[in-house]
């Protein structure tokens, strides 16, 4: 298994990829809005292409993603 790309749907995408907010939002289970909405404030690293072409690293998307994960506590 090839642990450099992830699937969505039936497309599969290289952890070193740039998609847009609708693939992230699939990515991280935002909404496209909500991803627009953090790139402008900042919480995510973006790639302007064009004034009107906004791009998201896969790799900081998951990122990002595992890092808000809450670990369970242990049985006592």
């Amino acid at each position: 298994m090839n642990t450099n790309v992830i699937r969505i749907e039936d497309r599969i995408i290289g952890l070193d990829e740039l998609v847009d907010a609708r693939t992230a939002a699939k990515i991280t289970g935002l909404s496209e809005r909500t991803i627009r909405d953090k790139a402008v404030r900042r919480e995510f690293r973006i790639y302007k292409l064009a004034s009107n072409c906004t791009k998201y690293s896969v790799k900081d998307l998951l990122d990002w993603y595992s890092d808000k994960a809450i670990e369970p506590k242990k049985a006592a």
